[in-house]
């Protein structure tokens, strides 16, 4: 029998929420810009640069999982047998995961900003 490595194991479980997370910083522009559904006093301007914030949110929710997956990496403590090989597969992914949280963060802060500004003049 085969002993399942729970640093693995619960690494791959942050890194499919952080996945999610992202992919659905990066769907609510565009679901903003096809929206059926929009008050008559609003426009497609408005409610894209209110996804920004939606963006932000979603990021901010991905970077926790990135966080996440440093502290299952560094144990506080004493650590179990397979966090060796956990390292060797996996240390490079949150600092990877970090980055690009930060550019999902920093894109979805300047749609939220200034996402009206490049709809119109698009």
């Amino acid at each position: 029998m085969t002993k399942i490595n729970i640093y693995a194991a619960a690494l791959k479980k942050e890194i499919k929420y952080y996945a999610i997370f992202s992919v659905l910083a990066f769907i609510s522009p565009l679901v903003a810009l096809f929206i059926p559904y929009m008050p008559e006093n609003e426009s497609i301007f408005t409610w894209f640069q209110r996804s920004g914030s939606a963006m932000v949110v979603f990021g901010l929710l991905a970077e926790a999982k990135a966080i996440n997956c440093f502290f299952i990496l560094n144990p506080a403590g004493f650590a179990e047998t397979g966090i060796n090989e956990a390292r060797a597969k996996y240390l490079k992914y949150p600092a990877n995961l970090n980055i690009f949280s930060f550019l999902i963060i920093a894109l979805g802060t300047l749609i939220w900003g200034y996402g009206d500004i490049w709809i119109k003049n698009a």
